[in-house]
């Protein structure tokens, strides 16, 4: 065994139209044998499972720099820019400003991070619309530590890897800026746990926000393949 991937299936609100789609999970190819077109043959094979699931477009996250973001762009995705948000002792606010609280990893928080979750998702015009089992699977199942964290009035979801803090979700009300909270447990992580933060983002009022705080940035794509000849999604959306 050599390489290997996983199709993850959700499904995708477009406009108010659902549609089924896979995503590509944990791929990876053994050092050795790496330069030999493995991964193009994984991404075809991925695409052929997700039109077994009748799904209609495959998804990838991926970092500009690696091989694999080459090989999807020459595969035919459409490549939707994102970023990778890292925090850093010149960025963010310190000491946090707002109060900021562990909060206890049970059933009925869960779920109602879960209602908070979707309230947000409010104004998008395409996000992943989970049921609360594939969310909770997400969101608060690892193999590393998850916590759930009050900031303020709002609420976060965060993994503590070993180097770093991944912030997953961070919530924000109507009025007050969701990413304002995204610095402050930055600064808190710093100060508790002396840990730098990561933020995932595609949203450009957010991205503009974070590099202007001082969070350095690296470039990613959203590529989406399709198994039809049309391509409907704009990259503006």
């Amino acid at each position: 065994l050599i390489a290997g991937s996983a199709v993850t299936y959700r499904l995708m609100m477009m406009y108010k139209s659902v549609i089924p789609v896979g995503i590509m999970t944990g791929s990876w190819t053994l050092p050795e044998a790496r330069g030999q077109g493995l991964f193009s043959v994984v991404i075809q094979q991925s695409l052929e499972l997700v039109k077994l699931k009748n799904g209609r477009y495959l998804l990838a996250f991926v970092i500009s720099e690696n091989a694999s973001c080459r090989r999807l762009n020459d595969a035919g995705s459409l490549m939707v820019p994102t970023r990778y948000l890292f925090s850093s002792l010149s960025s963010g606010k310190s000491p946090p400003q707002k109060k900021i609280v562990q909060e206890p990893m049970n059933q009925k928080t869960l779920e109602n991070i879960f209602l908070i979750f979707k309230e947000n998702r409010k104004n998008s015009h395409i996000f992943f619309n989970y049921s609360f089992q594939q969310w909770t699977k997400q969101y608060s199942e690892s193999v590393d530590p998850i916590s759930i964290w009050t900031v303020g009035e709002n609420v976060a979801v965060v993994e503590e890897k070993k180097d770093i803090i991944k912030i997953l979700f961070c919530s924000g009300p109507l009025g007050e800026p969701l990413e304002e909270n995204v610095t402050h447990l930055a600064s808190f992580f710093r100060c508790e746990k002396g840990k730098e933060s990561m933020y995932f983002s595609m949203n450009r009022k957010e991205i503009a926000y974070l590099e202007g705080e001082g969070f350095s940035s690296k470039m990613g794509y959203l590529c989406i393949l399709s198994g039809e000849q049309q391509m409907e999604i704009n990259k503006g959306d």
